[in-house]
């Protein structure tokens, strides 16, 4: 028996289960504290570059990487063995894994959830984006917080108007 089927990658099935109550647990908090003026949804290969543009111009970006889960899972299964011998194995693993995710703060493992969360919910296609408002206007394929700023000032002055950005 092992823990993970490496040929087919399969994940264990309580990965999965953690995972669903992880965000089934954080769903109503993460949408309540849910940014208002920019939200940045990068990944490992696209991290936001120049974060501090936006402290600078005094604008508030909250910037989430996508990968989080995946570096997460990558972290909980550091250095245990993928092939189990005995049930004993598994129960000792499983403790590990339990030990690792009580350790981590509550604020990290929200970090991780919430953006998949908003994903869903502003109906994010590609990556990376830049979320103006409530979702109400997002910006594709753009990593440089000083862009980001400049199509939010654009967003901005159009809201204003009236017209919205396209």
């Amino acid at each position: 028996m092992n823990i993970m089927n490496s040929a087919r990658g399969n994940h264990p099935h309580w990965r999965q289960v953690f995972i669903g109550m992880v965000c089934l647990l954080f769903s109503t908090v993460a949408m309540a504290d849910e940014p208002q003026m920019i939200v940045y949804l990068g990944t490992n290969d696209f991290p936001l570059e120049n974060a501090e543009a936006a402290t600078r111009a005094g604008i508030t970006l909250a910037a989430y990487n996508l990968d989080a889960q995946k570096n997460l899972e990558h972290h909980l299964m550091e250095g245990l063995p993928i092939h189990l011998k005995t049930m004993d194995s598994i129960g000792s693993i499983q403790s590990i894994v339990e030990q690792r995710i009580n350790d981590l703060p509550q604020e990290e493992i929200m970090a991780i959830f919430q953006p998949v969360m908003l994903v869903q919910r502003w109906d994010i296609r590609k990556t990376p984006a830049a979320v103006f408002g409530k979702g109400e206007a997002v910006v594709y394929g753009i990593t440089d917080a000083n862009l980001i700023l400049e199509y939010w000032q654009e967003w901005q002055s159009t809201r204003s108007a009236g017209e919205g950005l396209q």
